[in-house]
Order: structure tokens, then sequence, then C-alpha cells
């Protein structure tokens, strides 16, 4: 999402000299001074000058002219162009802060606000960029028609990728009928440059609800406008892939590649499907790259360099695995998490993993026993959810596979409303003791309030799908299991369990989106994760006992038509045979194990550590002799 911020400074100027010429008090006077060193920075021959140099010259007019925006804007673009995007951020907000008066200066103080949020954007502080282009887009419009003449022909581009900026963050965050309501308003101009781009986000919103018809129109009518948009081939590669039909996905996801190099979902696609190998252009000039930027000094490093690093040496690891060549294999298993766990910590807010730890205890303290006999459960007889539950990596996509290939229940995925729910309940609100107050003040009918409110959620997510019952994977809802007892005492809640080391080395060789993460990017935080989840889970079976059906990935693997029919009973729902067959389900499959999910049941995955021994045997007694 990085653009180049527009350095035009001199028609700011221009713009306030014309100002100067009328009888208004929206002027402002420049030192000749200023206006000399602003041209040296933002004459299109400075590349004489340095990035070091600039910013030194816009420091020392920023002291000088403390109430002139233009030396604060430039540093601010200036370290957005470093990718520096905390350092840009700070800026931009002070900018934001300040009080101007003249037309052209309160210009590029809304131009600041739309760069605070492309900075925000780029951190992967989705709902902080939310705020500010939605503040940017409520403030300038005004602004700008009253002001036409100050308006510069490139400004409607700029919106457009404002607004797509905008619904992108919206998707990322699974607000997909709001990213879906703003992208349907846009497309009525048909003569507007970057339809292309606004078609194939509308492709993507629908396909992360499952609607693939409406994924497949949006994303031809985006290639109908520019068939060379590599993004719009990725996601036709991805409704292949979630079909099953891996022929034409590799067709797409190889155009994707060709079109842009950079496109590392394609590689790690392709990767997937089988279709590279270690001798293959395609990973011979990706080796290349990485090879490249390890010789990087890690503070040259640019957020391009890190994906490749991320994206490009997980791929890597998993050809060099099915080659069998696991030393090599296990290089790139380390280059990828530490590449993940640098970019974590400096391209965003440093993560504090005692917060992530401690959220296990804190959970069990909430919910002590006196939780469940003080707090009446919710006078709800709803079963429509079906909560699957268990550590990333652990069975929980499979499980869904199985269930939802029943008549009954549709595969809602790995949504997070619950957790908004909990979020609504507590308003953020971070004492335990307040939230305990909060929990044993709830009246029946707010209770009753929050699961419609929940379900109606699930129902908005499932376009044109009506089924009686609905699955909700979301993983961590492992930490919500006392609540979703009290607001669904009639849910069923099934817990996936998997060998803890076989668990542990799933997550570790696999790349998360998402800074929550970051504890599995060194195999001693994963195994902390886990004896800590450990511990959760067997408090919930011990505090609510007979509640949770507790299912073993193992078991399954081994002896998988007695447990699936186990399961389903569990379930209250009659057997069908079609269960037994849930690979074969039309169902598509939009987790990274959309692929396993469609093979038959075998056993390829078990005790895939130890091709790792010389590396993992350290950590085996620790996890073992914690749990």
């Amino acid at each position: 999402m990085t653009d180049k911020i527009d350095l035009n400074i001199n028609n700011i100027i221009n713009q306030n000299n014309r100002h100067n010429n009328k009888s208004d008090n929206n002027r402002i006077s420049y030192p000749k001074d200023l206006i000399e060193k602003i041209n040296r920075i933002t004459d299109p021959n400075s590349h004489k000058l340095k990035p070091k140099e600039k910013k030194i010259i816009c420091l020392e007019l920023i002291e000088e002219y403390p109430n002139y925006i233009d030396p604060r804007f430039i540093f601010g673009s200036l370290l957005f162009d470093e990718q520096n995007f905390i350092q840009s951020s700070e800026v931009f907000k002070d900018i934001i802060d300040m009080e101007f008066t003249n037309i052209p200066s309160k210009k590029l103080q809304f131009e600041s606000v739309r760069n605070l949020a492309t900075c925000y954007h780029n951190l992967g502080k989705y709902r902080e960029a939310i705020f500010y282009y939605r503040k940017y887009f409520s403030a300038s419009e005004p602004f700008y028609k009253n002001n036409p003449n100050i308006i510069d022909e490139d400004h409607g581009i700029k919106d457009m990728r404002t607004a797509l900026a905008l619904t992108e963050c919206y998707i990322v965050i699974e607000k997909f009928k709001m990213a879906i309501d703003i992208l349907m308003s846009l497309t009525k101009n048909k003569d507007n440059p970057m339809n292309y781009m606004l078609y194939c986000q509308l492709g993507t919103a629908h396909l992360k609800i499952g609607n693939i018809d409406d994924a497949y129109k949006y994303y031809k009518k985006s290639l109908d406008y520019n068939n060379k948009y590599f993004l719009s081939h990725c996601g036709f590669g991805d409704i292949y892939l979630a079909q099953n039909n891996i022929d034409k996905a590799e067709i797409h996801f190889r155009e994707a590649y060709k079109l842009n190099e950079n496109n590392y979902h394609s590689i790690t696609s392709l990767e997937r499907m089988g279709k590279l190998s270690k001798d293959d252009d395609v990973i011979i000039n990706l080796e290349n790259k990485i090879n490249n930027i390890l010789d990087l000094d890690k503070k040259n490093r640019t957020i391009v360099n890190y994906t490749t690093l991320i994206e490009g040496g997980n791929a890597l690891y998993n050809i060099y695995e099915k080659e069998e060549i696991y030393e090599k294999a296990f290089d790139y298993l380390t280059i990828f998490n530490e590449a993940n766990f640098d970019y974590l910590n400096s391209s965003r807010n440093n993560i504090d993993l005692e917060e992530i730890f401690n959220e296990f205890d804190e959970t069990i303290k909430l919910y002590q026993a006196k939780f469940f006999q003080d707090n009446k459960l919710c006078n709800n007889k709803s079963k429509k959810p079906i909560f699957i539950i268990g550590l990333p990596r652990s069975g929980t996509t499979l499980t869904e596979q199985i269930i939802s290939s029943h008549s009954q229940v549709s595969g809602a995925g790995e949504v997070p409303f619950f957790a908004e729910i909990v979020n609504q309940i507590f308003e953020q609100e971070k004492s335990l003791e307040k939230k305990s107050i909060i929990l044993k003040e709830m009246s029946s009918e707010k209770k009753l309030e929050f699961a419609q409110l929940y379900e109606n959620k699930l129902d908005n997510h499932l376009l044109n799908i009506n089924t009686p019952r609905i699955t909700d994977k979301n993983v961590a809802n492992y930490f919500n299991i006392g609540l979703i007892n009290n607001l669904f005492p009639e849910a069923k809640i099934i817990h996936i369990s998997r060998n803890p080391m076989d668990n542990c080395f799933s997550i570790f060789r696999t790349s998360f989106a998402g800074h929550y993460y970051q504890w599995s990017c060194h195999y001693e935080n994963v195994i902390r994760y886990y004896v800590l989840y450990s511990k959760l889970m067997n408090y919930w079976n011990k505090v609510l006992p007979g509640r949770i059906y507790n299912f073993s990935y193992e078991k399954l693997l081994n002896n998988p038509d007695t447990e699936i029919k186990k399961l389903i009973k569990f379930c209250d729902l009659p057997f069908e045979e079609q269960v037994l067959q849930f690979n074969m389900s039309n169902r598509p499959v939009l987790t990274a194990s959309s692929l396993s999910v469609r093979d038959q049941i075998n056993k390829k995955s078990l005790e895939r550590w130890k091709h790792y021994t010389n590396h993992l045997n350290q950590y085996e007694s620790n996890l073992m002799s914690k749990i």
C-alpha cells in the first residue's frame, strides 16, 4: 500500500502568492530564505542532495519557522519515502494539531490527514487508518467544494486511490459489507481509469465471504478494464484453488507472476499446489533475491525486502522439505521467521509479548468458578452456532470441512464476530475488576441482545445461505468459552487438539499475517504459548465438565469413519453419508489448509517435526514436562 507522497510544494507557495495578491485574510508571506531552501529540497534536480541532507535542512527550517507547515510536511514525506512510517506518522499528527487559516496551508493539512492514514495503513494499524481516511473525506470534501481554484489536476485520481485504500482496510478487518457498499457507490463512473482496481477489490470482498459467483463476475470486469492487472489474475487463481480446479488456478497464478515478479502470493500458491520445484526458474530467481537481501544491513531493508524474505523464505522452506533436503529447508524456515519477527518489530509498534501471554491467566481469573455460580445462563435456546476451537494448525479447518459438508450446516470460517461482541460488552475495559462487574450486572435481556447480534453478524456474513446451523472456527475463541457458554448455553463447542510437537512445529512453519502472531516466529515462544493454551483448555474442561467436545486430530486420522460419526452425533445432526466424503464438498475453502482438506484423510502431517530433530529435540522434553 506504499504510495510516494507528492512533494509539489512550489505549487502551494505559488497558490499562497496568488492569495497574497487578494484582499482577504487567507494569506501568508513566505520569507525568502524559506522559499530558497524549500526550492533546493524539492527541485527535480535535488537528487544531488542526499536524503539525510534534505532532512537536516527540514529540521533547521522547522526550528527557524515553527509556524510554517511546509518544512514539516516535506520532512514527514521524506520519512515516508524511506518507509519510516512510525516517525512519519508522528510528524503528520503534529501538522494536524496545528492551527492554520490560510487556504494553501489548510490544503497541506488535509493532505497530512490522508498521509497519516496511509502511514497507519502501511503499519498494519487498519482501524486507525480507517479513522483518518474517513476524517480526510469528511473534512476535505466541503473544503475543496468551497475552494475549487486550488484543486490539482490529479485530485480525483488521488481521492479514488484513497477510497480504494479505505475499502482495502475494511476488507482486511473483515468489514466486508462496508467495503462492498463503498465500492458499489464508486462504480457509477464508467470512465474511471481505476475501475480495474475497484472491481478487483469487489471480487476480493465477495470471495472473502464465500460469494464465488459475484467474485468471479467482478474479477472478470476488472480484467475487462485491464487484462494485465496481476491482482485480478491472483483473484481468479484463488477462486479456482478454493474450488480445487488446480489446472485453471495454475494458469492464473503463473500469469500473475509473469506480470509482477514481486507477487509472492502467486509463488506460494503455486508451491502449495506442487507446481514448483527447486530447479524452476521462479525458485532460482527467488533464491538469488533472498541472498542479495541477506547481504543488506537490516536497517536498510525495505518492506519489499521483508516481504521477499517472509513469503519467499516460506515458499523455499516448503520446496526443500518436499525435496527432502531438510537442512536447507530449516535454513529458510529460520530466515522467514526471523525476518517476520524483525519486520513486526521495526515497522509496527513494538508488540508486548508478555501482554499476549498474560491474557491466558487473565482469562482464568475473570472466569473463576464464582462467575459460573453468579451469572445465570442466557435464556437462549438457539443451536445455530457450532464453535470450533483449537490452536492454529491443529485441524480446525478439517473439522469445519467435515461438519459443513452436512446439508444442515454452513461454514462461516474464521470470523471475528464473537470477539467483536466481547469488545462491545467490555467497551475496551482493561481492568479485571471492572470486567467482572460488567459481567455480573449484565441483564438477561442484554445477554439475549448480544447473542442475537452475534447471530445477525453470522447471517449477514453468509449472504444467500440459509441453513439452521453455522460453524464459527475462529480459533482464538478459546479465550471466550466462558462467555460463549453464558450467551449460547445450547450451542455446541468443539475443541480439536493435536500432538503438541506436531502442532507447535506446524505453527512455526506457517507464515501468519498480523502482529499478534509475533510469538510464532521463535520456537521457544511457540512452546510457551502452547503450554498456556493447554492450561486454559484444562481449566475450561474443569469448570464446564462435559460442555466441550474434545476431538483428537490423531484419532481422526487413524479412525476417520468412527470419529466423524461421533462428531456429527455430538452436533445433534442426523448422519449423512456425504460427511464421510467431506473432501468432495464443493464448499470453497479459503484458509492455508484449502488443499489438504480436499485430500482424503492421510497421515503425512504426523511427526513432520522429526525431520528436524537436530534443531527441535531440545524443546520436546521442556514442552511435554509442562502440559
